[in-house]
């Protein structure tokens, strides 16, 4: 008998199939595939990045309001010179300040060129109307800032804050009133020369 012997071919065990790198195991359908470690911390540290970027922003803007707020103060300067002459038992009046200001700072230097003394005072609005009213009488009261009577020649510097407010007026005066004890006894028109240099400051306040 005849046998014939035939190799058995060996089994090669099948491997096990790899599964995909987004596929996990524990549940039966496909995720998205988890970020990898390098790529989440990138995310993380541009976060980071926008977050610092956006508080120093905030800081640059409450510093540069803090700033602003901080400087509302102007100033403004003007000079101005002339000559006036005043008829006896009259006055001059000339306007230092119009509007609303917080200080005034005044350079006055005035000089006699021709005439006898003066005098020189320094009024808001109230005190002129009260002392030489529309027509130029008095109504019974005589006030003022600041005065010089009887004087030749004036150089006086002065501040004047915004307690008084209103126009501030400069007032050359050549007539004599029962009002006031020491003013000038008027002889005649008088010829002056005026040099006058203001400093306005002004305040802003902010809401």
């Amino acid at each position: 008998m005849k046998v014939t012997k035939e190799k058995d071919k060996e089994k090669v065990p099948e491997q096990p199939q790899k599964p995909p790198e987004n596929y996990y195991p524990y549940y039966p359908y496909y995720y998205p595939q988890a970020p990898a470690e390098g790529k989440s911390n990138l995310g993380l540290k541009i976060l980071v990045v926008v977050i610092v970027i956006f508080i120093a922003a905030v800081f640059i803007v409450v510093a540069l309001v803090a700033s602003m707020i901080g400087d509302t103060s102007s100033e403004e300067e003007w000079s101005q010179e002339f000559d006036v002459v005043i008829e006896k038992d009259g006055h001059y009046r000339y306007t230092i300040e119009h509007y609303y200001y917080d200080e005034l700072e005044v350079e006055l230097k005035i000089d006699l060129v021709n005439g006898s003394s003066y005098d020189v005072y320094i009024m808001d609005e109230d005190q002129y109307e009260n002392s030489y009213g529309e027509e130029g009488t008095g109504t019974g009261s005589f006030a003022y800032i600041y005065s010089w009577e009887k004087v030749n020649d004036l150089d006086e510097d002065f501040k004047i804050d915004s307690g008084y407010g209103g126009p501030i007026y400069l007032v050359i005066d050549n007539e004599h009133s029962e009002l006031t004890a020491n003013d000038a006894d008027p002889q005649g028109a008088i010829s002056v020369s005026v040099d006058i240099t203001v400093i306005t400051y002004y305040e802003f306040y902010l809401d």
